[in-house]
């Protein structure tokens, strides 16, 4: 009988021998189950080589199946597997695949090891992993590391690059390649459960969201700092956390080209003594894992990102030189840094598939807003057209949730529409002659629960979220 032993860079103690006993039990219980899904033999090339019976399988059975275009493992064996994964992850807490988090508890060579079960150990690596015992060769980061173990003592090491992975475990490792409705969940349930509410008033609730933040964005590789002002007596705070850019572009004369900044923004207070699911926890917590995916993928870029997240957005300093906003634009100008435009989440959770569930601020724009809220809009200002249109396009291409823009040219542009489109933090980056759009579901106009008590974890769709968090990312990526 060969084991698995899932390894992952990550703050976890060893867990392994739990994990091995669950699996080999939901083997044992299930691998009968599957036969019906494997080919028939007889309809293979090399039948010989292409063995169904998982007990006595090879190490080259493990390598031809792992690295075959059209493997031997059933789809269905590897969904399955894939769902216990995840449940057991679950349990763990932040552990997720696919996620890289600095390494501090015990785990030989940097490694903490989360599952041990039948064949296969699946390494990922960390900044440090060329200190490692196993070594690594260069580029490795976007590449998982499988070392396959047999009773027999036979080892293999296979790399697979998971943006291109093929083969049956190409399903493990994709879903982590996106925004992950459990850690949007984990995000929204830590902000709504913070007591009192998070608003300008209870400045110790405030704190503890603003520290939550950064440390998110520490973990996730981002170079972190704070913005503190005064308002009404009190003090409070940016997170900013920067990914920065490390392609070069040059001019005709071959001389390198100044980085602009992409800003990325949710602001992470409430109105009043309320939860604040949708407004706006279900914004930081796209905020925070697009923090997540930028250290994930490592985009090459010539632009640098810098996500912020504000405080005082809501009454009584919208609208003011006090708003955590504004404090960051102005900041911008100062320092005259060439900005690209800033991209603000603002309530990204409220969808609803039931017909009229959705109004409309003006009859002239039926033909782009439908009457059902299950889309997500990108609301920019016409001035700013070409930047909201690159957005728009951006986020279509991603495919993960119907996108609808306002403020695209040639589209109506009715006098309501003006006052709504402000209502949130890009308005300041318009003053200061900034492109910026708000990515948002549509507010008032669909949530029911808007500024209110009612405003719960329970009413957002984290499916939808992801998917909105998925082709922002793709936006961000590809400016």
């Amino acid at each position: 009988m060969c084991y698995i032993n899932l390894v992952h860079a990550c703050c976890l103690g060893h867990v392994g021998h739990r994990h091995e006993a669950i699996f080999r039990q939901w083997l044992e219980e299930n691998v009968n189950c599957y036969s019906d899904y494997l080919p028939d033999q007889s309809e293979s090339e090399d039948k010989d080589s292409r063995i169904t019976d998982f007990e006595s399988w090879t190490l080259d059975d493990w390598i031809r199946e792992i690295s075959n275009e059209n493997p031997l493992l059933p789809a269905q064996f590897i969904d399955d597997l894939n769902e216990l994964l995840r449940e057991e992850i679950r349990e763990k807490g932040d552990c997720l695949m696919g996620v890289s988090y600095d390494c501090s508890g015990p785990g030989a060579s940097g490694f903490d090891y989360v599952f041990e079960y039948a064949g296969i150990t699946v390494r990922r690596g960390s900044d440090e992993y060329e200190e490692c015992e196993y070594g690594g060769a260069e580029g490795w980061e976007n590449t998982l590391q499988l070392d396959l173990y047999l009773d027999q003592g036979d080892t293999h090491s296979v790399y697979i690059d998971p943006v291109h992975a093929k083969g049956p475990y190409d399903r493990l490792i994709r879903p982590h390649l996106k925004a992950h409705e459990d850690k949007l969940y984990d995000h929204v349930d830590f902000l709504t459960s913070l007591n009192p509410a998070r608003n300008y008033l209870n400045t110790e609730s405030l704190n503890e969201a603003k520290d939550y933040i950064y440390w998110e964005f520490k973990r996730n590789g981002l170079i972190v700092s704070e913005q503190k002002w005064m308002a009404d007596g009190r003090e409070y705070t940016n997170v900013i956390g920067l990914y920065p850019g490390q392609k070069e572009l040059y001019d005709s004369k071959g001389k390198p080209l100044p980085k602009s900044t992409l800003v990325v923004g949710a602001h992470y207070d409430v109105a009043g003594d309320q939860p604040g699911a949708d407004d706006n926890a279900s914004a930081v917590a796209g905020l925070l894992e697009t923090a997540r995916l930028l250290h994930y993928h490592k985009p090459d870029l010539p632009y640098h990102v810098e996500l912020v997240a504000y405080c005082l957005e809501e009454p009584p300093f919208f609208g003011t030189p006090e708003m955590g906003s504004y404090i960051h634009a102005q900041s911008l100008s100062q320092e005259k840094r060439p900005v690209k435009g800033m991209i603000c989440y603002e309530m990204i959770g409220y969808f609803s598939d039931k017909p009229g569930s959705q109004a409309l601020p003006d009859p002239q724009l039926r033909d782009i807003i439908p009457d059902t809220g299950h889309f997500i809009a990108v609301i920019g200002h016409p001035k700013y057209a070409d930047f909201n249109q690159t957005v728009y396009d951006r986020m279509l291409q991603s495919d993960t949730v119907d996108v609808r823009a306002l403020g695209l040219a040639g589209q109506p542009n009715p006098e309501i529409l003006a006052s709504m489109r402000s209502l949130s933090d890009h308005h300041n980056y318009w003053r200061f002659g900034i492109p910026a759009l708000m990515i948002n579901d549509t507010s008032m106009l669909r949530n029911p629960h808007y500024h209110q008590v009612t405003d719960t974890i329970d009413t957002l769709d984290f499916s939808k979220m992801a998917g909105v968090v998925d082709a922002t990312f793709n936006a961000i990526i590809n400016l």
